[in-house]
């Protein structure tokens, strides 16, 4: 597809991307093409290798990226996953694709802070921003912040009010809170709206289940099970309830089933362990709590924390095997995670018990007691505790205790030291840090501690003493010489300091502490040059000092490369003197390249740092807006407006991007505040002129053009305004004369774009082309007119022209992208096989760019080059999925492949709702052909 003028302006306002990705190639295609028939037939590990053969093939396949994240979600790896589907942000996938996808890898991970700070509905559509507010309220949920889930929840429900699902999860919210008739109230409201979903019967399981109806529970499972035999949640849940009415048997074969659909399940696994550990069959119940252990020890601690079964079934499998250490761990990770669960802190303190760590016991269950007094096996553990532990009631004289019984261990005298100088009695601190390095110099906490301190009292020879011993213990510790070159340095022996710090950097040449102290050790002995080559080393090396980093971002920039400069940047504001500087230039570099969501994160993270300034409310307004989040741009520009006050410049900045926002109304209070600033300022009563054209408010337009063009020097604006005040009256003609005698004028630049416009609305478009041509002819400098006759001569099929147009330009412009997208497209229409040149060049350049990468794909499939055409559109796809050309581009590919399935469903997203783009006619007709 070409790229229109209109195209062209937004990519400049937007400041849309232009850098560049490597092609797919044919085997990374015939990989993608089997993953996904593999996917299709739920052959997941099938589908995940040859999506990696894929990738690894072509790291730019975004098809594969997106597919790879499915694949691996269903796998249940959800930190593949989660990479998988960024990489394919990364490279531009419409986030609207992944987004939810990327949801549940977040919640399957524990990621719940990450999932609210990431998953915004800003610009999503109304279904896919329930369901991503749902995510969000789930994430807010866990983590207690129930308020939030609610409001989440009510939002999600103001957008679909019949929405079965939404009411579900309002009723499990109201579970989590103990508020058993409302969660009854939701349930109905649900059932009456949906009662095959998943969630409805879940939620009445549940609640039949609190209210101590196992057997409404056990049917409501049942229903759930018929509907959808493969949910194990459904089945694991009947289990428990199935041996709480003592049907055991029953229990069995319901374990069984789990376990042929899903041999690697391990609650299914635990359960078998249970059953036989109840039949007495202790070798097949370890070799069962075996399975469990060897299941879940390899997933991520992350992964086992967002599954409260999961992260307890390890340590009671561990704990049911004998390993405690390990049953140990598991257990403090989860308590932390779930803090109150009194069955797992049983099972810690009677592991503490066996180990003889009774104040673990106490400190475990204390908070317990009161809450659960009457746990005759909580009283027990406490009992036994008690009656084998000495208190203390400081850490200091706890420590004197274990000294004793560790036969004055150096280490355990140097925590008491420490402890000591903590308490603030600093003598006796420094005694004890004196006797463990006495006993033990290698003994560093000690060492360091100590020279430290006798520094600081003002005792450098002796802390000079004590480092060169620690050094002569530790020559190669880089923390021990350092010390050791900062106690010279100060004590006069700046050779010596030098030395010490020649021999860190030596070892460990980027470390920062010692090259500062080396820069100011040369300095005070005057090898000036010598510290300067070093200071250049650590702007290379990532230094603090923000200001030259940005200006490297900068150079590189200039340079094209991209990467370089964000690295730089990012780097700058971590700090917080380059964090607003280089977030700001960081934004404009990620809107460039349509990372919005990056866009947005820094955006956010600018405004917060620098209080909401006027430069990063503005920042944050024109990602909003790239992002298509009209109503949110507007209400930060609310903002700004209110922070602006009377300065007009500002205030007429701002109403432009209100006008960008579709807000003409929140344009117009700024224009107003800025004239009551400065009631004179010419682009403040230009702009509200233009408001009141555009609101067909056309008497008070007239009258404020009047009145401007009685002003000195405003005859030539006010000129212009007729004459888009005579347009949008559709007096065309009159509008294209007007136009026509400002052309030539100073400061009537751009007119002639308004004349050429009028012309052909008063059906006189070769005459506004002619207007073009001339002016060309005129102004050959001009390259924005010239790229406007080359696309008018491309709309009008005036192939011939517009190529001749696009080759002069290119000779100026021989790297840019929309140029020789337009230029391909011109041969590819005339049946020019160098199309493929031009074309794989705009991709090198602008390879993020859905229309770029649509014409690439395009090009190749009418040379034949089907596979790699293939990949290509389906990228270009995922990036503008609402766009009806690429769709059917991808429909044609798809059909010359043999996939005529998904021709036609690519097809018939096309062609709903009466589109119009160009060549649906022969989309309706390739439609109609494949319906047959």
């Amino acid at each position: 597809m070409y790229a229109s003028l209109q195209t062209v302006v937004a990519l400049v306002l937007l400041m849309a991307l232009s850098g560049a990705t490597w092609a797919n190639n044919p085997k990374a295609a015939r990989y993608y093409e089997d993953a996904l028939k593999r996917f299709e037939v739920k052959d997941m590990p099938g589908a995940v290798i040859q999506l990696k053969n894929a990738i690894q093939q072509d790291r730019t396949m975004l098809a594969a990226q997106v597919l790879l994240g499915k694949a691996l979600l269903v796998e249940g790896d959800p930190i593949g996953a989660e990479v998988a589907f960024d990489e394919a942000l990364n490279q531009g996938v419409d986030r609207g694709e992944v987004i939810l996808f990327l949801g549940q890898a977040y919640l399957m991970q524990g990621k719940f802070d990450t999932l609210v700070s990431k998953l915004s509905t800003t610009g999503l559509s109304g279904g896919l921003r329930r369901d991503v507010l749902l995510l969000r309220a789930k994430a807010y949920a866990e983590q207690g912040s129930l308020v939030q889930a609610e409001g989440a929840l009510d939002e999600a429900k103001s957008i679909d009010p019949r929405s079965a699902i939404v009411r579900a999860a309002q009723g499990g919210l109201m579970l989590r809170q103990g508020r058993l008739a409302d969660a009854a109230r939701f349930s109905e409201e649900a059932w009456g709206l949906g009662p095959d979903e998943v969630s409805v019967i879940e939620l009445k399981a549940s609640i039949l289940h609190l209210k101590g109806d196992a057997k409404g529970a056990l049917a409501a499972y049942d229903r759930l099970v018929a509907l959808y035999p493969r949910n194990l949640d459904a089945r694991v849940a009947r289990v428990g309830l199935l041996l709480d009415l003592g049907r055991q048997a029953d229990a069995a074969t319901e374990v069984d089933e789990i376990l042929r659909i899903s041999p690697n399940e391990p609650r299914g696994n635990y359960l078998q362990a249970v059953l036989s550990s109840r039949k007495g069959d202790e070798v097949k119940a370890r070799a069962s709590l075996k399975k469990v252990a060897d299941l879940l020890g390899p997933v991520p601690a992350s992964v086992l924390a967002a599954n409260k079964q999961m992260m307890l079934l390890l340590p009671l499998a561990h704990h049911g095997l004998g390993n405690l250490e390990k049953s140990e761990v598991y257990l403090v990770n989860y308590l932390r995670r779930y803090p109150g669960e009194i069955g797992a802190a049983k099972l810690l303190a009677s592991i503490y018990l066996q180990r003889g760590q009774s104040a673990k016991v106490m400190s475990l269950l204390e908070p317990y007691k009161a809450r659960y007094a009457s746990d005759p096996r909580l009283l027990s553990l406490l009992a036994a505790a008690y009656m084998t532990e000495r208190r203390y009631a400081q850490a200091s004289a706890l420590l004197e205790e274990s000294l004793k019984l560790s036969g004055d261990m150096p280490d355990i005298r140097a925590d008491l030291g420490l402890s000591l100088l903590g308490d603030g009695r600093s003598d006796a601190g420094m005694e004890q840090l004196q006797q463990a390095f006495a006993k033990d110099p290698t003994q560093t906490r000690a060492g360091i501690a100590l020279a430290t301190l006798l520094l600081r009292k003002g005792q450098a020879d002796k802390a000079k003493g004590v480092a060169e011993s620690l050094a002569k213990a530790r020559p190669d510790d880089v923390v021990v010489l350092n010390l050791l070159g900062g106690i010279k340095g100060a004590s006069g022996d700046l050779v010596g300091a030098e030395q010490a710090y020649q021999r860190v950097l030596q070892l460990e040449p980027g470390h920062r502490a010692a090259m500062l102290n080396m820069v100011r050790t040369e300095i005070s002995l005057g090898k000036s040059a010598s510290a300067r080559s070093r200071l250049t080393s650590m702007l290379q090396a990532a230094p603090n000092n923000t200001d030259p980093m940005i200006e490297l971002a900068e150079l590189e920039m200039s340079l094209g490369n991209e990467v370089e400069a964000i690295r730089w940047l990012e780097k700058a504001r971590s700090y917080p003197s380059g964090a607003v500087r280089a977030g700001l230039q960081l934004i404009d570099i990620f809107l460039k390249q349509r990372s919005f969501d990056k866009a947005l994160a820094v955006a956010k993270d600018v405004q917060l740092k620098d209080g909401g300034s006027l430069g990063s409310l503005g920042a944050l307004a024109r990602v909003q807006l790239a992002m298509g989040a009209k109503q949110e741009a507007r209400k930060t520009l609310g903002d700004m407006a209110r922070l602006a006050n009377f300065d007009p410049d500002a205030q007429v900045s701002i109403a432009g991007l209100q006008r960008a926002a579709g807000n003409d109304q929140g344009a117009r209070y700024s224009l107003e505040k800025a004239l009551n600033g400065a009631p004179g300022n010419v682009p403040a009563q230009v702009m509200l002129i233009e408001i009141e054209i555009a609101q067909r408010e056309f008497e008070k337009a007239e009258s404020k053009i009047k009145a401007l063009s009685q002003q000195s020097g405003n005859s030539v604006v006010a000129a212009r305004l007729t004459g888009d005040l005579q347009l949008a009256r559709g007096q065309y003609v009159a509008a294209a004369s007007t136009y026509r005698a400002l052309l030539g004028k100073k400061g009537a630049d751009g007119v002639v774009l308004q004349y050429f416009r009028a012309s052909e609305l008063a059906g006189g478009r070769q005459q506004g082309i002619r207007g073009l041509e001339e002016w060309v002819k005129s102004h050959p400098n001009d390259l924005l007119v010239a790229r406007v006759l080359g696309d008018a001569y491309l709309g009008g099929g005036d192939l011939a022209g517009a190529r001749r147009v696009y080759e002069r330009l290119l000779k100026v412009k021989s790297d840019d992208a929309h140029l020789l997208n337009n230029q391909a497209q011109v041969l590819l229409r005339q049946g020019d096989k160098a199309a493929l040149g031009f074309a794989e060049k705009a991709y090198q350049l602008s390879g993020r760019d859905p229309a770029v990468i649509d014409t690439l794909g395009t090009v190749l499939v009418s040379q034949g080059q089907y596979e790699r055409g293939l990949g290509l559109l389906r990228d270009a796809r995922l990036r503008d999925p609402e766009n009806r050309e690429i769709r059917y581009h991808l429909a044609v590919a798809l059909m010359k492949s043999g996939r005529l399935a998904e021709a036609k469903e690519e097809l018939a997203h096309a062609l709903k709702g009466g589109a119009n783009f160009e060549g649906v006619a022969e989309a309706k007709k390739l439609f109609a052909e494949l319906g047959r």
